[in-house]
């Protein structure tokens, strides 16, 4: 019985350690996607401003 608990419990370590990575991934991968639409959301609010100070 103390073996079979003890090996339930290390496999709930490792699902959660792989969980944990697999959430840390998807972070960072979301905040890559956020980083890369900067520049773009900066060139829409800047863009028009300029034009409109050309003009």
């Amino acid at each position: 019985m103390i073996v079979s608990t003890v090996k339930i419990h290390k496999n709930q370590i490792e699902w959660r350690e792989k969980n944990v990575l697999r959430n840390l991934c998807r972070m960072i991968c979301a905040g890559l996607a956020i980083c890369e639409q900067i520049p773009n959301v900066l060139l829409a609010h800047t863009l028009p401003r300029s034009s409109q100070n050309y003009k």
